[in-house]
């Protein structure tokens, strides 16, 4: 008794699971992510449709979404996808999950958040209404993750269920760019070692 008390005591709870959903434009990604991950593990969406054009949606295993930290990869690339990402980000929060971070690296509408004459709309305020309707989980209100956002006033339009984090993946280009620049003069330092023993 005395032995399994004090094991008890130092019993260390298990973290929960990470599962990694995300549109079907940003599967490839997300089997990359996945890949180079340890503890995220990759949750399978059937995107579908209707004969009459409407999305038919199935998550697969959402009792597994219970206890986890769910991470929704998306993409607005098009005006008719926000749709049926929407109806599944809207839908998560019934299986439970301990918490939900939405990861959207562009948002189409970043360019238009503001009026300059009479009769123009700000799409990014009303898509900034839209996925504030998103209802919380019990974790609290979600991360909204954004790269590179056109304005950051923009980040004022959401409402209080979502808390909009945003990021920059410039750096990420800028040492991408200098490893480029660094094999280049690597393979031209090369080429001109090479001409000269040529040469002589």
């Amino acid at each position: 008794k005395m032995q399994a008390k004090a094991s008890a005591r130092y019993f260390v709870k298990p973290l929960p699971r990470i599962v990694l959903l995300s549109a079907p434009q940003a599967t490839n990604l997300a089997e990359s992510i996945v890949s180079e991950s340890k503890n995220v593990t990759y949750g399978k969406i059937t995107w579908d449709k209707f004969p009459d054009g409407f999305p038919n949606i199935f998550v697969h295993e959402v009792e597994k979404l219970k206890g986890c930290h769910v991470v929704f990869l998306a993409c607005f690339d098009h005006s008719s996808s926000i749709f049926e990402q929407m109806s599944v980000l809207c839908s998560l929060q019934q299986y439970a999950p301990l918490s939900i971070k939405i990861v959207l690296p562009f948002f189409p509408v970043g360019t238009m958040e503001r009026v300059d004459r009479e009769g123009e709309i700000a799409t990014a305020r009303t898509l900034a209404r839209i996925l504030s309707t998103i209802p919380p989980c019990r974790g609290g209100p979600m991360d909204l993750v954004v790269y590179d956002i056109h304005a950051l006033q923009e980040r004022f339009y959401f409402g209080d269920s979502l808390i909009p984090v945003l990021e920059s993946a410039v750096p990420l280009l800028l040492r991408r760019l200098e490893r480029m620049a660094a094999t280049e003069r690597g393979v031209r330092t090369g080429w001109q070692k090479c001409s000269r023993r040529c040469s002589s």
